[in-house]
C-alpha cells in the first residue's frame, strides 16, 4: 500500500456511547455464545484481515519535544508495518485517534468508536504503536486484551512491543502482558506526579494557573499566568465593596445590580464567548442571562484577591485515573501576596469584613 493510498484517510463510524468501567463487563454480552455459554471467537473466513489503526497521544506527551508517540509519527509506523505485511492479508480499513486524551481512562471518543467499530465487524484486528497507546490503566487495558477482545475474535498488534494476540503464547503472556500494563500504569502515575508538583511550585511563585481569569480580571497578552485587572468588571467590584462599606446587605446590593442590569460574572464571561461553567447560577432572566445572587456578592467581598492575595491549591484530585477533587483545608492552601494588581484598597476589605450587625451596633453606638 502506497503512501498515496493512506494519507489523509480516516474511518467515519457513528459515535459509540461513553462507557463507565462496570459498563464493560455489559460489551461481553453483545457476541455470540456457544451451547455451553461460552464465548465463542467470531472467526471469519476472509483470507484479508481489516486492520483499524489507533492513535493516541496526551496532553503531556504533546508537551515533550523530543516525544516519538506524535499521531503522525505512529501513523508513519504502523502504515509501514501494513505495507510490509500486505501478502499476509493485511489491509488498512481507517483510524481511529485521541488527540489529547490520557490513557488513565477510557471515556476517549476515538477509542469509543473505535470499539462500536469492533462490535459491528467493521475490522478484524487493532493495529497499535505500543500497548500503552491502548491505556495505561493496567486493571481495564488487561481486560480489553484477555476477555472482550479475544471473545470478539479481534487481533491486536502492538508494533513496538512485538505483541500479535494472533500468535501469542498463553503461558508467556499470562505473565509477560500484567508486567507491561502494570509499567504502563506507573508510568501514568509517575507523570501526573511531576506534573502536580511542577504546578504546585509554579503556584507558591504565584503564577496563575486557572483556567479562566476571576471576575475583575483578565490574563496578560504577554503572559497568561499573570492576571491584571479588566477595567469594566473591576469598576463593578470597586462598587460591590464601596456600596457593602455603606451598610447595604448582600442581598440589597446583589438587587441593585440586577436593577441596573449589570451582568453577573456568569454572564459577562458568556457575553466575551468564553466557554465557562459554573455550579453556582441564579435563575435565569433570559436564555442568555443570569442574574446576580447574594452569594455571588459574598464570593466576592470575601476573596483576597482583590487586595492583592493569590490562593490556590483550594483542591487536589484524590487520583491520576479518577476526576472526583477533595477540599484542602484553609491553613493548606498556596497564598502569595503582592503578586496581583489589588482592585481595592486593604482598609476597604478589612472594612467589609465585619459583619452587618455590628456595623448596625457601630453606627448606633456612635449616634
Amino acid at each position: 500500500m502506497s503512501g498515496k493510498n493512506w494519507q489523509g484517510a480516516s474511518q467515519v463510524c457513528g459515535c459509540g456511547t461513553g462507557q463507565k468501567r462496570s459498563d464493560v463487563i455489559a460489551l461481553l454480552s453483545t457476541r455470540t455464545t456457544g451451547a455451553d455459554g461460552k464465548y465463542v471467537c467470531q472467526k471469519t473466513d476472509r483470507h484479508d484481515t481489516r486492520c483499524g489503526l489507533y492513535l493516541r497521544i496526551s496532553r503531556e506527551e504533546e508537551r515533550t519535544i523530543t516525544s516519538g508517540n506524535s499521531i503522525a509519527n505512529q501513523r508513519i509506523l504502523l502504515m509501514e508495518y501494513l505495507d510490509k505485511r500486505q501478502e499476509e492479508g493485511l489491509h488498512y480499513a481507517g483510524e481511529w485517534i485521541d488527540d489529547g486524551y490520557s490513557g488513565s481512562g477510557f471515556e476517549r471518543p476515538g477509542w469509543q468508536k473505535l470499539l462500536q467499530a469492533a462490535q459491528l465487524g467493521q475490522i478484524d484486528c487493532i493495529l497499535v504503536k505500543d500497548l500503552s497507546r491502548l491505556g495505561r490503566e493496567y486493571i481495564q487495558t488487561g481486560w480489553y486484551l484477555t476477555k472482550i477482545f479475544p471473545a470478539w475474535g479481534i487481533r491486536v498488534i502492538a508494533v513496538g512491543d512485538g505483541y500479535d494476540s494472533s500468535q501469542a503464547d498463553f503461558c508467556r503472556d499470562s505473565l509477560l502482558i500484567p508486567i507491561m500494563n502494570l509499567m504502563n500504569d506507573a508510568y501514568c502515575r509517575d507523570i501526573s506526579n511531576k506534573v502536580k508538583n511542577s504546578q504546585n511550585a509554579r503556584k507558591r511563585q504565584g503564577d496563575y494557573l486557572g483556567a479562566f481569569a476571576p471576575y475583575g480580571y483578565r490574563k496578560q497578552q504577554a503572559d497568561y499566568h499573570v492576571l491584571e485587572p479588566e477595567q469594566e468588571s473591576a469598576e463593578v467590584v470597586r462598587k460591590i465593596f464601596i456600596w457593602r462599606s455603606m451598610r447595604r446587605s448582600p442581598e440589597k446590593i446583589a438587587m441593585d445590580l440586577n436593577v441596573l442590569s449589570v451582568p453577573s460574572p456568569y454572564t459577562h464571561k458568556q457575553l466575551k464567548n468564553e466557554k465557562f461553567q459554573s455550579g453556582f447560577l441564579q435563575e435565569t432572566v433570559s436564555d442568555h442571562w443570569h442574574g446576580w445572587s447574594a452569594a455571588a456578592v459574598r464570593r466576592i467581598l470575601r476573596n483576597p484577591l482583590y487586595i492583592g492575595t493569590l490562593q490556590q491549591g483550594k483542591s487536589y484530585k484524590i487520583s491520576h485515573k479518577i476526576d472526583k477533587r477533595c477540599r484542602v483545608p484553609k491553613e493548606q492552601w498556596i497564598s502569595v501576596t503582592h503578586r496581583v494588581e489589588p482592585i481595592v484598597s486593604e482598609e476597604l476589605f478589612a472594612i467589609c469584613q465585619i459583619p452587618l450587625r455590628r456595623n448596625k451596633v457601630a453606627a448606633g453606638e456612635r449616634k
